[in-house]
């Protein structure tokens, strides 16, 4: 009988430890001025990934395990979904840091080869927060002209001219 109440006051902390703590792993967005979750509007027919790091493009495929480290969330074809999570909200980091690289990885390259294919990098953004007021905490891919002016890689003009180049081939 010892062992039963053992075993059940172990199992009542351990579930009352992870009511009060596992939330934070996963915070939402909590009212108009905190902001956990980057979206992804994915306008296209490939499944994708997304994330986001301090390291720019030029830079992350040295440090492909930060972008691994704060989690790549996969966004269906045609659909809206979480992109870039942050730990806490996305106004505390951004008042620290000027800006934030959100990464479109295509999830069938980087499944197969991580960041080892330069290909798998499909879009990348550099965004500020008023940026993303500015665009209702949604990037879109490929990005709409809306978007022109923000930084990324490639830009929105090269997108266009990829996108029209493949629209003539069809």
């Amino acid at each position: 009988m010892n062992r039963f109440k053992i075993y059940l006051l172990a199992s009542f902390t351990f579930l009352l430890f992870s009511m009060f703590t596992c939330h934070d792993y996963y915070p939402i967005d909590r009212d108009e001025t905190h902001h956990a979750i980057i979206r992804i509007d994915n306008q296209t027919g490939k499944s994708v990934y997304a994330g986001f790091s301090q390291y720019s493009p030029d830079s992350i495929m040295e440090y492909e395990e930060d972008l691994r480290y704060h989690y790549l969330n996969g966004v269906a074809p045609w659909s809206t979904s979480a992109g870039a999570v942050a730990y806490g909200y996305w106004e505390d980091y951004l008042t620290k840091h000027d800006s934030v690289w959100v990464y479109v990885l295509d999830a069938f390259l980087y499944d197969r080869h991580g960041m080892k294919n330069p290909s798998a990098i499909l879009q990348s953004y550099r965004v500020s927060l008023s940026e993303l007021n500015a665009f209702g905490w949604t990037l879109a891919f490929p990005p709409v002209e809306v978007m022109k002016d923000m930084t990324m890689r490639p830009t929105y003009n090269e997108v266009q001219e990829l996108l029209n180049t493949q629209q003539e081939t069809k």
